[in-house]
C-alpha cells in the first residue's frame, strides 16, 4: 500500500495498477465520501484547491456538483496529465508550495491522504482559506500503538504516531469547527486492501514481461504480509469536513 515511506521511483505506476478501477484511492466508504462531497455547503463557481489531487476524482465530483473552479497540485506527471484530460480546471505538476498562492484565495481546500501530517498541513493551507471557508482533509491515524515491524516499515520508528483524538485536537486548536467526520471501518479497510492486492496480482499474471514485475511482486508481497500481520486493526483513516470558526 502507498503508506510506506520507502523510496520507489515507480511508486505512482504501482499505485495506479493496484488501485485499478477504484474511483477513490483510499479506504473510506465510497457512499459516505460521495454524500459528504455532494452535501458540502459550497457556492457555485467557488474556488477550490485540491492539494495532492492524484487522478482528480474528488475534483471531478466538485466540478460536476458545484461547477467549482479547481486548482489541482500534484508532483506526478501522469496524475496531472489525467486530470488535465478529464477534469475542467487548472492543474499544476509540482510540489505544493503555499507561497505560490495569495492569502485567502480559496473557499474550499481538499487534501485526502497527501500531506505530511495534520499539523504540517494546517500550517500550510489555513492562510490560503478565505472566510467563511472550509477544509476537507483525510489522513491516516493509529487505532493502537504500531508494532516494531510496522513502525519500521512505515518509517515512523521512535515517533509519536497520531491517534484520532490527536487529529481532532489539532483541528480545533487551529480554530476549526469539525462539522462532519467519516471513518473507514475494519470492513472498509479489508475491502480496499483485498482489491488493491488483487489488482496487482492480476496485472502481474497478465504482464510477466514487465521490467518492473519482480520489484512490484516484492512490494506487493511485503505490504500484504505487513497489512495482515501488523496493520490490520492498527491503521485507521478519517475524513474531516471543517470550517473556520469565528475570529
Amino acid at each position: 500500500m502507498a503508506l510506506t515511506r520507502q523510496p520507489d521511483p515507480d511508486r505512482w505506476r504501482f499505485s495506479r495498477i493496484s488501485h485499478g478501477a477504484m474511483r477513490f484511492w483510499n479506504p473510506l466508504p465510497v457512499d459516505g465520501l460521495l454524500a459528504i462531497l455532494r452535501e458540502l455547503p459550497l457556492g457555485v463557481a467557488s474556488e477550490v484547491l485540491d492539494y495532492g489531487c492524484g487522478p482528480g476524482e474528488l475534483s471531478r465530483e466538485l466540478v460536476t456538483r458545484f461547477d467549482a473552479r479547481i486548482t489541482g497540485v500534484d508532483p506526478n506527471e501522469e496524475a496531472i496529465s489525467r486530470c488535465r484530460a478529464q477534469v475542467r480546471g487548472r492543474f499544476l505538476q509540482e510540489e505544493f508550495r503555499p507561497e505560490r498562492f495569495a492569502a485567502g484565495s480559496f473557499d474550499l481546500i481538499v487534501n485526502v491522504g497527501a500531506s505530511r501530517g495534520m499539523s504540517a498541513l494546517l500550517d500550510e493551507v489555513l492562510p490560503l482559506l478565505r472566510r467563511p471557508g472550509r477544509l476537507l482533509v483525510g489522513d491516516t491515524y493509529f487505532q493502537r500503538a504500531p508494532s516494531v515491524e510496522l513502525s519500521g516499515f512505515l518509517g515512523v520508528a521512535g515517533e509519536r504516531v497520531p491517534t484520532l483524538e490527536d487529529q481532532q485536537a489539532t483541528l480545533t486548536s487551529c480554530g476549526l469547527v469539525v462539522e462532519k467526520t467519516l471513518l473507514a471501518t475494519a470492513s472498509d479497510w479489508d475491502r480496499y486492501e483485498d482489491e488493491y492486492d488483487s489488482n496487482m496480482l492480476a496485472y502481474l499474471a497478465a504482464h510477466p514481461d514487465d521490467p518492473s514485475s519482480a520489484s512490484f511482486e516484492r512490494r506487493r508481497r511485503e505490504w500484504r504480509d505487513m497489512y495482515l500481520k501488523h496493520a490490520r486493526g492498527t491503521l485507521g483513516f478519517a475524513l474531516y469536513q471543517a470550517r473556520l470558526g469565528a475570529r
